[in-house]
């Protein structure tokens, strides 16, 4: 008789041990279909959320802020692109005020050849 009391309580302990994982497994099921749920409803919501972004963003003028470019780091190349770049406009923007003020001159020169100045 001692042998089944000893069999039938470890059967029991076993048993219980089995709904005890068996509980954990179904909570950790739970989270994860939850967490699932979850991820799906952000990706289903996600074109709505940009279109609205959008929508708010209509209407406005961009900040005068370095471009996208800049928040990354930049190769080498890239900084001798831009560098060529501004040497390129600061040049062209000289080469112009230099017509403007050889203009200016000539203009005045000639206004005061034929007397109006």
């Amino acid at each position: 008789m001692p042998k089944t009391a000893t069999s039938r309580r470890s059967a029991k302990s076993k048993r219980a041990e089995l709904e005890r994982r068996l509980n954990e497994i179904r909570s950790q099921e739970s989270t994860i279909k939850e967490r699932i749920y979850k991820l799906e409803a952000s990706i289903a919501a996600a074109p709505g959320l940009e279109s609205g972004r959008r929508l708010r963003l209509w209407n406005t003028v961009p900040a005068d802020e370095a471009p996208l470019i800049s928040s990354r780091l930049r190769t080498r190349y890239q900084r001798q692109l831009v560098n060529r770049g501004r040497s390129r406009q600061a040049l062209t923007a000289l080469f112009l005020t230099g017509i403007a003020v050889l203009l200016g001159l000539w203009l005045s020169w000639q206004l005061k050849t034929h007397g109006v100045l």
